[in-house]
């Protein structure tokens, strides 16, 4: 099994604060805007993509701060949500792998 590391980098960019999951050099990568409403859709659609990949690879996000990033609570929000997620995508990895041997 291999595993994929998945940057995902909390920069701001026009004053806004952002995820952006880099999930491969060839794709371009999923951001998600944390000050707008338009992030609850932007993340569904990230995590869909989680989902997807997690059928062939086991994955592990990875947090990358922007340099100069001063915005510390979401520093440390989004560290305990990689966390959280990280521990979650193996969850789903094991019961994706238990579903398809049953098959």
């Amino acid at each position: 099994m291999n595993q994929g590391v998945i940057d995902v980098e909390l920069k701001e960019v026009e004053d806004k604060v952002v995820l952006t999951f880099q999930f491969s050099p060839n794709a371009p990568d999923q951001a998600v805007n944390l000050d707008e409403e338009v992030g609850q859709q932007e993340l569904k659609t990230t995590f869909t993509t989680l989902l997807r990949l997690l059928i062939s690879d086991d994955l592990q996000l990875k947090l990358v701060i922007q340099e100069n990033f001063k915005k510390q609570l979401y520093i440390e929000v989004i560290e305990e949500y990689l966390k959280d997620l990280n521990s979650e995508l193996i969850d789903v990895r094991q019961r994706i792998i238990s579903n398809i041997k049953k098959r």
